[in-house]
């Protein structure tokens, strides 16, 4: 999952006599207070109010780095300006990939409101809805598909539906079909009561027909029907936490889950996600929502964090047994995002070293990581020489910035660049035509193609059905007397952040959802946000 912008990020900083910057803070630290104390505001934008009975949330923020936003910015651009993403950081209930054509921004006459403290995320405006000032808006997709040729629903409770704006009203479960004779342009569908959820038959998730809180802003063009949901934070997040992570989980891990679902979150608002006046889509290119409907554990975890702590984070699904910065996948610099060993003591890996790396795969010196007995902790995928022949050509077809598209029979494969926690920077082929030598992450994470394989966990389950690995935290080595190619490796996932088995496993010894976000988020400190 992936952490991106807003545009006003507010910090609270704790003086650190190892940072170089607190004179910098203070300064700011100074003009800060004195703007408040002059204008009596609690919040730069906002206005004071001593009355705030539940309308504040706190949020995690980090101890500034020189430029609080240009890292940011950094990994925003890297992660939006592909015209095509292609997502191997499937969520923990299943595989799959993304990819969707990235539209022009339009432009918008609206003001660009984040819809929370006044702010506007980097990218452009988000319409919104009358009266729903603190909601989120999510692009709905049909197999990660974002276009649909046609639209059906119907809502529990009687609702309006505005078309170029003229309005019809409904009556509960009355049923609407938007097809291609469809003239307008632009269609809202909103429930009479804010109790109301909306049933979109026309699309299909893996738990069945998804239903919704909030509303619709349908939109038509030549390219079918979009569907866009702005819908409550907090409604939000309980379709998240139900999507991104089993209900079954353990209470602390589902707090933690909805605390980074929560901050995520925030950081997307106003964000005009590529250009399409939303803030995410629903599905594991920002953070999976409503594949899986809400439940009491999900409505609980969210609810009883609503309150308390919101952190600006990454995650993922399972650890190798170790975490890496975001700058190692990214590039730019998260300074909370560590490289830690994932055991209780946070041991500090040097994995750079290939030995010491095959080691710790191999299960000689990580006795005491938490997941260590988790399905995809460790995994393994086999290849004869041809297969391994057809893997690597396909796996180069398929990367970017690589111009060879074979190296003719393999002579050797070998790992010439990790970072400390062993995840592959860089891999180099040599075979009888030349060699070839891949770098960047989309790039590792396909290299070695998986179409038609198994990949075995180490339980002995079979996962079929991908095309990539499910980590770039890996090694190859071969059989030179059967000739067999065996690709080990661990995790499932990009490996910066919080694991979200990790916390449950976390939560099954004791911690608290606050102590989770404490072991995954370096230097983190608590602040609040309106809301």
């Amino acid at each position: 999952m992936r952490i991106d912008q807003r545009k006003k990020w507010y910090q609270k900083i704790k003086y650190n006599k190892n940072f170089k910057i607190v004179s910098f803070i203070t300064i700011i630290l100074v003009c800060v207070v004195g703007y408040m104390m002059i204008t009596g505001k609690n919040r730069v934008g906002e206005e004071t109010d001593d009355n705030n009975d539940g309308n504040s949330v706190e949020t995690i923020v980090i101890e500034a780095p020189d430029d609080p936003l240009g890292d940011l910015k950094q990994y925003v651009e890297a992660d939006t300006d592909s015209t095509e993403i292609a997502e191997y950081d499937y969520t923990i209930q299943g595989a799959g990939t993304v990819a969707s054509k990235k539209k022009e921004d339009k432009g918008s006459s609206s003001s660009g409101t984040d819809r929370t403290s006044g702010g506007s995320g980097y990218g452009g405006s988000s319409v919104v809805i009358s009266g729903m000032e603190n909601s989120v808006r999510v692009i709905l997709t049909n197999g990660g598909d974002y276009y649909q040729s046609y639209v059906e629903f119907t809502c529990s409770t009687g609702f309006n539906v505005t078309s170029d704006g003229k309005k019809k009203t409904y009556k509960a479960d009355e049923f609407v079909s938007l097809g291609s004779d469809n003239k307008a342009s632009s269609i809202i569908v909103e429930p009479e009561s804010s109790d109301g959820m909306i049933t979109v038959s026309s699309l299909s998730k893996s738990s069945g027909t998804p239903r919704y809180h909030g509303a619709l802003e349908i939109t038509k063009d030549s390219s079918g029907y979009m569907i866009i949901n702005q819908v409550d934070i907090e409604q939000y997040l309980y379709g998240v936490v139900s999507s991104e992570v089993s209900s079954s989980y353990s209470p602390e891990a589902l707090k933690a889950m909805a605390i980074c679902a929560r901050g995520f979150t925030y950081r997307k608002l106003g964000s005009n996600y590529r250009g399409y006046n939303a803030d995410l889509d629903d599905t594991t290119s920002c953070q999976v929502y409503n594949n899986f409907p809400e439940t009491g554990n999900s409505i609980d975890a969210v609810q009883s964090t609503y309150n308390g702590e919101i952190i600006n984070a990454v995650y993922f699904s399972t650890s190798c047994g170790t975490t890496t910065t975001s700058d190692q996948v990214w590039g730019g610099s998260m300074p909370y995002t560590c490289t830690r060993i994932q055991n209780t003591a946070l041991d500090i890996p040097y994995f750079s070293d290939e030995a010491a790396f095959r080691d710790f795969m191999d299960g000689k010196t990580d006795t005491d990581v938490v997941e260590r007995n988790l399905p995809m902790y460790r995994w393994t995928v086999t290849y004869t020489e041809d297969e391994m022949r057809n893997a690597v050509e396909t796996g180069l077809s398929r990367c970017s910035d690589v111009s060879a598209t074979s190296v003719g029979k393999i002579k050797s494969i070998m790992v010439t660049g990790r970072d400390d926690s062993g995840l592959v920077k860089e891999v180099t082929i040599t075979g009888d035509k030349g060699s070839v030598v891949v770098s960047g992450q989309s790039n590792i994470r396909v290299l070695f193609a998986t179409d038609g394989k198994a990949i075995t966990e180490q339980d002995g389950s079979e996962l079929t059905g991908w095309t990539g690995v499910p980590s770039n935290f890996y090694y190859v080595k071969k059989d030179n007397d059967t000739g067999l190619y065996t690709l080990k490796g661990g995790g499932y996932g990009h490996g910066v952040g919080m694991s979200q088995n990790g916390a449950n496993e976390l939560a099954k010894l004791g911690y608290t959802a606050a102590q989770i976000i404490s072991h995954y988020y370096n230097g983190a400190v608590l602040s609040s946000v309106e809301k």
